[in-house]
C-alpha cells in the first residue's frame, strides 16, 4: 500500500496507521474519501473541537464496525516523546496524554510499577484499552449531514444499541 522510506526507520509504524488510509475518513462534500490530517488538529473553538476530536479518536480507537488502529500505541508514544501540545495522537488529546504520563509517574513513585513508560503502555498497563471500551460505549460519532450545508454535523451513536433507542 505504501512505500517504505529507509530514511525514517524509527517511524516505519506510520505506514500501518489507520489515519493514513482515506477509506477511514468520512466522505467530503464531493463524496470522496481523502486523508484529512486537519481532523487530528481540531480548532480551539469549543463548539467544533469535540466534534472533530471525536471523529479523529474514532479513527484511532475504532468503532463498533471498525478495528482499533494497529499502531495506536506507537503513535501515542511518539506524541509523548516529542511533547506535542496540539493534536490527537493515539486517540488522546494533549491533556489526556499529560494525565497518562502523570499516572505512570505516580505508579512508579508508589512502587506499583518499575516499567518504563514505553513498556507500561506497550504492555497495556496504562488502562487505555479500558478507555477504548468507554469511548465505544459513550462517545457519539459526528458526521457531516448530507442534507445540510457542508460543515454542519449530525450525531450518530457508535456503540451497541442503548435502551429506548
Amino acid at each position: 500500500m505504501y512505500e517504505y522510506d529507509p530514511r525514517e526507520p524509527e517511524y516505519v509504524w506510520r505506514y500501518e496507521a489507520r489515519c493514513s488510509d482515506p477509506n477511514n475518513y468520512p466522505p467530503n462534500e464531493n463524496g470522496e474519501r481523502v486523508v484529512d490530517t486537519n481532523l487530528f488538529f481540531p480548532p480551539r473553538n469549543k463548539d467544533v473541537y469535540k466534534i472533530k476530536a471525536d471523529m479523529a479518536k474514532a479513527i484511532c480507537w475504532g468503532t463498533a464496525e471498525t478495528p482499533m488502529c494497529p499502531v495506536r500505541k506507537e503513535c501515542l508514544l511518539y506524541a509523548v516523546k516529542i511533547d506535542d501540545e496540539h493534536g490527537i495522537y493515539g486517540g488522546m488529546s494533549h491533556r489526556e496524554r499529560a494525565h497518562l504520563v502523570r499516572k505512570h509517574a505516580r505508579q512508579v513513585k508508589d512502587g506499583l510499577t518499575t516499567k518504563s513508560f514505553r513498556q507500561w503502555v506497550m504492555d497495556g498497563d496504562d488502562g487505555t484499552e479500558d478507555k477504548a471500551r468507554q469511548f465505544l460505549k459513550a462517545v457519539p460519532r459526528h458526521e457531516e449531514n448530507p442534507n445540510e450545508t457542508p460543515g454542519q454535523y449530525r450525531t450518530v451513536y457508535l456503540g451497541p444499541a442503548r435502551e429506548g433507542t
